[in-house]
């Protein structure tokens, strides 16, 4: 949208972020325990996703981090088309994580066919 992220600081806009299966971003944030700040939880935790993003860049609207399993960028998108059209913000972030770094998961749902077999990408 060429906006700078910036110039956004204070504004009312709302961050909305599908994301599923975060659980290995905790232990790449690792350390010894003698170091621990306290951020590493926050850091780990796939619910913070959306928060993490509002904190940094001070914005001031909604800040919601959903978690639909597939679904969960069209959520995503759906509800800060609705805020936008109902008002409550000027403008949305939008956007959708899924990381599954895990061989056992990924084997998982390779068995239950929810993996692409070229490996690529494709719609329902």
């Amino acid at each position: 949208a060429c906006i700078d992220i910036s110039s956004l600081r204070g504004s009312n806009t709302g961050v909305y972020i599908g994301h599923c299966f975060g659980d290995e971003v905790s232990r790449l944030t690792g350390g010894t325990y003698k170091n621990k700040t306290g951020y590493e939880i926050v850091n780990g935790a796939h619910s913070m996703a959306a928060n993490r993003l509002s904190f940094f860049y001070d914005l001031k609207g909604p800040s919601l981090t959903i978690d639909t399993a597939c679904s969960l960028s069209l959520v995503a998108l759906e509800r800060a088309v609705r805020d936008l059209q109902s008002g409550l913000i000027d403008r949305a972030i939008v956007g959708g994580i899924s990381l599954t770094l895990n061989p056992h998961k990924n084997a998982s749902f390779n068995a239950f066919t929810m993996l692409s077999p070229t490996g690529r990408c494709h719609s329902f």
